[in-house]
């Protein structure tokens, strides 16, 4: 797993962040590891604002009749098909999981197609254990989490996930790497933090998410709180209002006061 500092070095790299960004009046970023680059750049911290992302609460919601079966781990991954997302760790995991007498199914979407690295990933997998559903537009992506036990996404690194904002919103909870940004947006109620690069420890963390989940009541107190948490934290409204906030703050020196 990155060090803070390796993933600070690597997101720098990605994003191309450098001092130059200390001539904007204000930055917002979505997390705070990439506040944290800023400020490695020579970013005055004052100048930063950490908001985060935002998820539309009212088109991603819970089906609280969506049936789970407690035999099968159902998991769902979204996103880009590359190394850093880390489908290959994900699917290490659940072959290792069959091993233990599970039945497993993954869903993965993202992509313009298969590819030579999705490929590699479901060599591990058999047939029956896994759908490629290719790219999948949001009026049918909340369907997905709905129907999966749990998100599991353990990138490597990332300035922000929003496939982990959608999966609350839907009431599922996740599985996500022990680092920034995914230990910003994910507390113990609703996830278990794994080390993205250890396939074991991401087969023990959903394990141990499934076991919770099969539970009754804890179910649907880790269902509940995925909501809850979605739509006090990262529902569109909420991030908007703040992100107005700083945009009037940083103005109206400027322009004096605003009617």
């Amino acid at each position: 797993m990155m060090s803070p500092e390796q993933l600070a070095a690597r997101l720098k790299e990605v994003l191309h962040i450098g001092p130059f960004l200390d001539r904007a009046d204000h930055i917002i970023t979505m997390s705070d590891i990439l506040k944290d680059v800023c400020v490695r750049e020579g970013v005055a911290g004052h100048k930063i604002t950490v908001l985060g992302n935002r998820v539309d609460t009212r088109r991603f919601s819970p089906d609280p009749d969506c049936p789970h079966d407690p035999a099968t781990i159902r998991v769902l991954f979204v996103g880009r098909l590359q190394e850093q997302k880390n489908l290959h760790g994900v699917a290490a995991a659940l072959a290792l999981l069959r091993g233990q007498g599970w039945k497993v199914h993954i869903d993965i979407c993202g992509g313009a197609g298969m590819n030579d690295y999705l490929r590699r990933c479901l060599g591990c997998l058999r047939p029956g254990e896994y759908v490629y559903h290719g790219a999948v537009p949001n009026r049918q992506l909340r369907r997905l989490y709905q129907n999966a036990d749990m998100y599991v996404g353990p990138s490597l690194f990332e300035g922000f996930q929003i496939p982990l904002i959608e999966s609350l919103a839907c009431g599922t909870p996740c599985v996500a790497s022990d680092q920034a940004p995914a230990n910003e947006i994910l507390t113990a109620e609703v996830a278990e933090l794994v080390d993205p690069e250890n396939p074991a420890s991401i087969e023990r963390g959903i394990l141990r998410l499934k076991q919770r989940l099969n539970d009754p009541a804890q179910g649907n107190a880790i269902r509940q709180a995925c909501r809850r948490q979605a739509v006090e934290q990262w529902d569109y409204f909420v991030i908007s209002r703040k992100e107005v906030a700083v945009y009037l703050a940083t103005i109206s020196p400027h322009t004096g006061p605003i009617d």
